[in-house]
């Protein structure tokens, strides 16, 4: 799969529930590689969460998600892993909780109704790592879309732009025991895994699914988010490319 010449139009929808800039202002880091807890508020504090499930084999997981908008106001991004195993059999009970904070819930627990993954995404019985994204369509919460509830941040498809890795967020279990929004920012490495993003950064099991953002403002908490947390080994994060593939994925999903 190249990546040089992406299939198809830049495809951009802006985020919604924060007033928007022209500026675009990474986020400070002491470190790219070590990560930190984010306290710099904005709308990322409300739109970023947690997935909590249960697998086919009946093991509980946790995994982290992001609400992005859409048309119908309910769609939220996250890891394909957390929605099938490499045998294709899916995930059950799976609910999403926003801007959750030590066990809080400020905001409600969104069910989800229904969720996508890409069809290529299960290959010879096992995950296919270009394709680990996937979208959770959740219920409303006391009669209110999650969109309605915390605003959405923006998506972006077949990403064209420079420098195309800045931030990267997820609720780790080596971060405060998976109790805390973390982040990594920095400049991007070089990827494998056949994978388009690659930053390093210490973030462990629990920030699969993290939004990972272009053209992120630190100063509202909003940007374009360009893949999710998908593989990482002990010093460096991977993220799936959003191109044509995750289009018509969130495209399903939205008109779910």
């Amino acid at each position: 799969m190249s990546f040089r010449r992406p299939p198809g139009p830049q495809v951009d929808l802006p985020a919604t529930g924060a007033a928007q800039t022209n500026r675009s202002v990474l986020p400070y880091a002491t470190s790219a590689a070590k990560q930190q807890t984010w306290k710099s508020g904005g709308l990322i504090a409300k739109t970023a969460g947690k997935v909590f499930g249960t697998g086919a084999a009946g093991n509980d997981f946790v995994a982290s998600g992001n609400v992005v908008r859409s048309k119908d106001g309910d769609v939220v991004v996250t890891v394909g892993h957390a929605l099938v195993d490499g045998q294709g059999r899916w995930s059950k009970n799976l609910v999403f909780v926003p801007a959750y904070k030590s066990g809080a819930a400020p905001y409600g627990k969104f069910a989800a109704r229904t969720m996508y993954i890409w069809s290529g995404y299960i290959k010879d019985n096992a995950h296919y790592p270009p394709f680990d994204f996937g979208m959770l369509v959740v219920n409303p919460v006391k009669g209110k879309k999650i969109q309605q509830t915390v605003g959405a941040q923006g998506i972006r498809f077949n990403a064209t732009a420079a420098g195309a890795s800045n931030l990267l967020l997820g609720y780790p279990s080596n971060g405060n025991g998976g109790r805390t929004l973390q982040y990594c920012s920095g400049a991007s490495v070089a990827a494998s895994y056949s994978m388009k993003y690659a930053m390093v950064c210490d973030m462990g099991g629990g920030s699969s699914g993290g939004p990972w953002f272009q053209d992120f403002n630190k100063a509202t908490g909003t940007g374009y988010q360009i893949s999710a947390h998908a593989l990482r080994n002990t010093t460096t994060s991977y993220g799936a490319y959003f191109g044509p593939e995750a289009l018509k994925t969130f495209r399903a999903a939205e008109a779910a």
